[in-house]
């Protein structure tokens, strides 16, 4: 019979075997899985930080052209894109 989850997180659309693949991932994987959260939570710092925000600021995102590449780096670009190992973006 395959090990259940605790009550409060049982979902009825996931099925059984599920249950029991995950049961083996975490047997398998025990010395690298954290089953409790250490007691020292967040450490306290010595400083705050803030950031201060132009008094005409409005929120809405600012858009300014990217950095322009030096010479080598156009060329490892270049390089790559002929070698295949990336490709133009196409996001808009």
């Amino acid at each position: 019979m395959p090990p259940t989850p605790p009550p409060d997180e049982v979902d009825a659309d996931i099925p059984d075997w599920v249950w029991a693949e995950l049961e083996k991932i975490k047997e398998e994987y025990k010395d690298v899985i954290c089953s409790e959260l250490p007691e020292s939570g967040v450490q306290d710092r010595e400083y705050t930080s803030y950031l201060r925000l132009r008094p005409d600021y409005d929120g809405a995102p600012l858009r300014r052209r990217g950095y322009k590449l030096s010479a080598e780096e156009l060329r490892q670009l270049d390089e790559l894109l002929t070698k295949g190992y990336i490709r133009p973006s196409s996001s808009p």
